[in-house]
């Protein structure tokens, strides 16, 4: 069950792997910390790029689904405290969604002993349902990352994941909140 769900700190495992024979302890933890912080620099920056791109190729025209959700957005960020708003828009995704598809869903496809061949196909298959369960149109390019899945497979740990994924979702919010 740990495996499957790696929610320990990325820091040993990871920096024992990047600096073959080395483990020291402080040193791990700062490798952690870089890739949690790291992880959460690429998530702010695949919502914006993700929202330029889709700019660029549809303009401002979005689907019925989109405004319907744009709309319920505004209506929880105007009616409910922030910490309220962040903590469902934000952390629970966030926690939840990585825990059943990088945590389960691809470790059900990576299998007991990973091959190459079987963690690419492990990272796409998750990533692609991943944007499955997303059935907004201009959000399916977005979710169909496959940054999230080699963070799992790198770190060995679902929390710098989950640190790409709340920083991806806070940007919404956090750009709702400047033009306020």
């Amino acid at each position: 069950m740990r495996q499957t769900f790696a929610l320990f700190w990325p820091g040993r495992v990871a920096w024992s792997a990047f600096v073959r024979g080395s483990d020291t302890s402080l040193s791990a933890w700062w490798f952690g910390v870089g890739c949690v912080a790291g992880a959460a620099l690429v998530g702010a920056v695949l919502f914006i790029g993700g929202a330029n791109a889709l700019l660029a190729v549809k303009g401002t025209h979005v689907s019925p689904e989109m405004k319907d959700l744009s709309s319920q957005l505004h209506l929880l960020l105007k009616t409910s405290p922030w910490w309220l708003t962040w903590g469902l828009i934000t952390v629970l995704p966030a926690v939840c969604e990585e825990l059943l598809f990088r945590g389960w869903v691809q470790s059900a496809f990576l299998g007991k002993r990973p091959s190459r061949q079987r963690m690419i196909a492990a990272v796409v298959a998750q990533a692609a349902v991943f944007a499955l369960f997303h059935l907004i149109p201009e959000r399916m390019p977005q979710t169909f990352v496959l940054v999230l899945g080699w963070l799992v497979l790198t770190t060995r740990s679902l929390l710098p994941a989950i640190a790409c994924h709340l920083a991806h979702n806070s940007m919404p919010l956090l750009l709702y909140k400047m033009i306020d």
